[in-house]
């Protein structure tokens, strides 16, 4: 019996380190393809399952003079490199800044930021 705990212990945590490793490399594929086209100095991504499924792009120091294309440009170069992107309800560009953030919502695949 305790070797059947034991083994069923293993595959559990085998499963959740495969998950983990997985969504590590979703999100390094995103920041490279985000990092390809902004004018930023550091892309950070982050992913929630937790209700409603969603993507943080946060771009820090970015030197962009429209931002809204650029985030546009930033969204269709992710869904280039990551073809799922449109799996997920709402993805957001977030430009931090020293005195104010701003932020585009995208809604799947749908390239109208609000």
């Amino acid at each position: 019996m305790k070797k059947v705990v034991v083994l069923l212990v293993l595959a559990i945590a085998a499963v959740g380190c495969k998950q983990m490793a997985k969504e590590i490399k979703k999100t390094q594929k995103i920041k490279k393809a985000a990092k390809e086209v902004c004018d930023c100095k550091t892309v950070s991504v982050e992913s929630e399952y937790r209700g409603s499924t969603s993507v943080t792009i946060s771009l820090d120091r970015s030197d962009a003079e429209d931002r809204e294309a650029n985030a546009d440009d930033i969204i269709i170069n992710v869904k280039k490199a990551f073809p799922n992107l449109c799996n997920y309800d709402e993805v957001f560009v977030i430009y931090e800044g020293e005195d104010f953030d701003e932020r585009f919502t995208y809604y799947s695949c749908d390239m109208n930021a609000e």
